[in-house]
C-alpha cells in the first residue's frame, strides 16, 4: 500500500531529521564555531562518499525489481557485485588519496578523518544496497524500520564526543560508522534468511540494461549530491572568517529538513510509478503524481515557509545567539533545499518512464551552473552568495523538469496544488510578521509556535475544502502488488 509506505518513510525521515538536529544542536552548543566548521567539512566529505554508495545500484535495484520482469535472485547477485566494485574503488581512493584531497580543500588537518571515513565505506555500501533491494520489492515496512534505526544509531556521536574521543571530528566519523555497520549486518541478515522467497523468472536482466540504469541514476544523484554539498566547500575555501563557516554549517544542516522529507516521497515514487508505467496504466500514474503534488503543498511546503520566516529566532535558540548572523542564508537555503528535493521527485517520475537520459543531462547542466554561481557569488556575498547559488540552481532544475514531465504525462499539476503554493506564500508573510513581534525564550516555545501555526494552516486548508483530503487518502491507499518476502 502506497499510503502505508509513504507514512512509514515520512516517519523515518522525521526521525532522521530529529536525530540530525539533536546531534547538531549538541555540537553547535558544545563546540566552538571553528571546531563545528571542521565537522561540517568532514560531513560534506562523507556525504560525497555516500553519493556513490547510496545512488546508482540502489535505485537500479529498486526500479528493475519493481518492474517485475527479471529473475530476482540473479538481479540481486549482480547488484552485490556492482556495489562491491564501487565500494572497493572508493575505499582505495579515499584512503590512498586522503593527502591530496585534504590539500585540495586547503585543509591538511582533514587527512586523518578522510582515512578513517574510508574504513566505513564497505558497510555503508552494503546498507544502501539492501534498502534499495527492499524498496524494489515494495517491502516498505521492513525498509522503513531499517532506515529509522540508522539515524538513531548515529546519535552515538554524542556520547563519543562527550566521553570516548578527545577529537570531536573523529568521534563524528565513528558515530556514522556505528550506524553503517549495525544496519548493514541487520538488513543483509534479513534478506539472506528470506532468500528462498525471491521470485525466479526465466528472463535475466542483460548487462547493458543493468549498467545503463546504474550509470544514469549514479550520474543524476552524483550531481544532486554535489549541488547539496559544494556550497559548503566553497564557503570553507573563500570565506576567511572561520566563525562564519561554522554559522553556515548550522544553516545548511538546519535547512535540509525539506530535502529529507521530500526524499521520503521520491523513495516511494520510483517503484510505484515504474510499475504503473510498465503496466501501461498512465492515467493512474498521472493521478498519483498530481496527488503527490497536493501532498507536498499541504504537508511539506508549509514547514519550509514557517521555518524560513523565523530562521533568525530559531538559530539563536537552537545553537547560540551569534548564529543569528546566518538568518538570511538559512531562509534562502530553506527554499533552495526544497527546490532541490522537488527536482529529485520530478526526475524520479521521469526516470520511471525509462527516460533517464534527460535527467542525467539536466543534472549535469545545473551542476555546472551551480559551480559557476558559487565561484562568483561566494567571493562577493559570502555565505548568502552560497545560499543564493543553490536556490537559483534548484529552481532552474525544477522548471525544466516540470516541462519534461508535462510532455510525458500531460498536465502533471492541478489547480489544487497551485492554490496551495499561493496559500503557502501568504503563510510565509503572516508568520514573518508575527515572528518580528515575538522573542522566543526557549527551543520548546518556538517548537510549540511552529506546531500551532502548522496544524492551524493544515486545518484551514482541509475544513475550507481547499484540498480534498479524502481523495488524497483514497488514491494513496490503492494497493500495489508487492512481494511477500
Amino acid at each position: 500500500m502506497m499510503l502505508k509506505g509513504l507514512f512509514l518513510h515520512v516517519f523515518a525521515k522525521v526521525v532522521f531529521v530529529l536525530s540530525t538536529y539533536i546531534i547538531h544542536m549538541y555540537l553547535g552548543k558544545t563546540l566552538l564555531p571553528e571546531e563545528y566548521g571542521i565537522i561540517g567539512v568532514v560531513i560534506s566529505i562523507i556525504s560525497v562518499n555516500y553519493n556513490f554508495l547510496s545512488n546508482g545500484t540502489r535505485q537500479a535495484m529498486s526500479r528493475l525489481l519493481a518492474s517485475k520482469q527479471f529473475d530476482e535472485q540473479n538481479l540481486i547477485r549482480r547488484g552485490i557485485l556492482c556495489q562491491a566494485a564501487v565500494a572497493f574503488a572508493l575505499t582505495l581512493l579515499n584512503y590512498l588519496g586522503a593527502n591530496y584531497i585534504s590539500e585540495a580543500l586547503n585543509a591538511p588537518e582533514m587527512e586523518g578523518y578522510i582515512k578513517l571515513s574510508a574504513v566505513m565505506i564497505p558497510f555503508t555500501a552494503g546498507y544502501f544496497l539492501c534498502v534499495g533491494t527492499l524498496n524494489g520489492l515494495k517491502l516498505f515496512v521492513i525498509e522503513s524500520i531499517i532506515v529509522t534505526i540508522y539515524p538513531l544509531l548515529r546519535l552515538s556521536i554524542i556520547p563519543y564526543v562527550a566521553y570516548l574521543f578527545k577529537d570531536s571530528a573523529a568521534a563524528t566519523v565513528m558515530g556514522f560508522m556505528t550506524a553503517a555497520i549495525v544496519c548493514c549486518v541487520g538488513s543483509a541478515g534479513y534478506l539472506f534468511m528470506h532468500r528462498k522467497q525471491l521470485v525466479k523468472r526465466e528472463r535475466i536482466v542483460d548487462k547493458k540494461t543493468f549498467l545503463a540504469n546504474i550509470t544514469n541514476f549514479l550520474l543524476f544523484f552524483s550531481c544532486v549530491t554535489i549541488i547539496l554539498n559544494i556550497d559548503m566547500l566553497f564557503v570553507n575555501a573563500y570565506v576567511k572568517n572561520q566563525s562564519h563557516v561554522g554559522f553556515y554549517t548550522g544553516a545548511v544542516n538546519f535547512a535540509k529538513v525539506s530535502y529529507y522529507l521530500l526524499s521520503a516521497i521520491y523513495i516511494v515514487v520510483l517503484p510505484v510509478i515504474t510499475q504503473y508505467y510498465a503496466n501501461k496504466e498512465i492515467a493512474k500514474a498521472l493521478e498519483t503524481i498530481k496527488t503527490l503534488g497536493n501532498t507536498i503543498g499541504l504537508l511539506i511546503l508549509p514547514i519550509v515557509c514557517i521555518v524560513g520566516a523565523t530562521a533568525g529566532n530559531m538559530l539563536a535558540v537552537f545553537y547560540k545567539p551569534e548564529y543569528i548572523y546566518a538568518a538570511t542564508a538559512t531562509t534562502i537555503l530553506m527554499f533552495s533545499q526544497f527546490s532541490i528535493g522537488l527536482f529529485v521527485v520530478l526526475n524520479m517520475c521521469i526516470s520511471a518512464t525509462r527516460d533517464s537520459r534527460f535527467s542525467s543531462v539536466l543534472s549535469v547542466s545545473i551542476t555546472g551552473l551551480n559551480i559557476i554561481l558559487c565561484f562568483f557569488l561566494v567571493d562577493i556575498l559570502g555565505i548568502e552568495g552560497a545560499a543564493i547559488s543553490s536556490c537559483i540552481t534548484g529552481f532552474t532544475g525544477c522548471i525544466f523538469s516540470y516541462l519534461k514531465l508535462t510532455k510525458l504525462f500531460s498536465n502533471s499539476i492541478d489547480f489544487t496544488t497551485i492554490k496551495l503554493i499561493i496559500y503557502n506564500f501568504i503563510l510565509y508573510y503572516i508568520t514573518k510578521k508575527i515572528n518580528n513581534m515575538i522573542t522566543p525564550v526557549s527551543l520548546i516555545s518556538i517548537l510549540e509556535f511552529y506546531a500551532i501555526v502548522y496544524f492551524t494552516f493544515i486545518g484551514i486548508m482541509i475544513f475550507t475544502k481547499q484540498v480534498d483530503i479524502k481523495k488524497i487518502l483514497k488514491i494513496l491507499s490503492k494497493n500495489n502488488e508487492s512481494t511477500s518476502l
